[in-house]
């Protein structure tokens, strides 16, 4: 299973090669997805951002339609109660859920861990298994439904925090430089 975890994550990081024009977090999240070769499927209820997925090749569905085929669930959205415990009870066994939006109850986690007869096992740190106990079946949770990118970041953690706040300083440097230029209007 750890083999398993390591191409997750390998599939997970930023694509190395070629480039793609990412609005937000989602939609890159789904590019460097796609460009490392995994299938992908957005679910998406803004009509607008569902266009933009198809436009570059990647189908639109909703959760319902996706829950029990699906290999890998990465919420990316900031809203609250986007995967529910319900959702995890129908899906695939040992299917990865993760988070990788703007805060920490996208993924219904006090669901999980008081639901009845759930059984969580640890595999390594931020990284459990929660076993339902109607089917025996589970899925792996990683970085306890938290932010993936800083829960199971193999840096330091403060040196991880460094380059995102690195990153958000250099980008709003930009803006405020291009503020009457027009790059970044809509």
């Amino acid at each position: 299973m750890d083999e398993d975890l390591q191409h997750v994550r390998e599939i997970l990081q930023p694509s190395r090669g070629g480039h793609s024009r990412c609005t937000s977090c989602k939609h890159c999240c789904a590019a460097a997805l796609k460009q490392a070769g995994a299938r992908v499927i957005v679910t998406e209820i803004d009509p607008i951002c569902a266009l933009q997925s198809l436009m570059e090749g990647i189908p639109v569905l909703t959760l319902e339609d996706v829950v029990s085929e699906a290999d890998i669930f990465v919420t990316t959205t900031g809203n609250k109660d986007i995967i529910m415990v319900d959702h995890m009870r129908k899906m695939k066994n040992n299917a990865i859920v993760c988070n990788i939006g703007h805060f920490d109850n996208e993924i219904d986690m006090h669901g999980l861990e008081t639901y009845p007869g759930v059984k969580r096992i640890t595999i390594k740190p931020q990284t459990d298994r929660w076993v339902f106990p109607e089917t025996g079946t589970g899925i792996i949770v990683l970085a306890e439904g938290r932010l993936m990118n800083l829960g199971c970041a193999t840096g330091h953690p403060s040196f991880v925090m460094l380059c995102s706040f690195t990153n958000q300083v250099i980008a709003q440097l930009e803006l405020w430089k291009e503020k009457t230029t027009g790059k970044f209007d809509e």
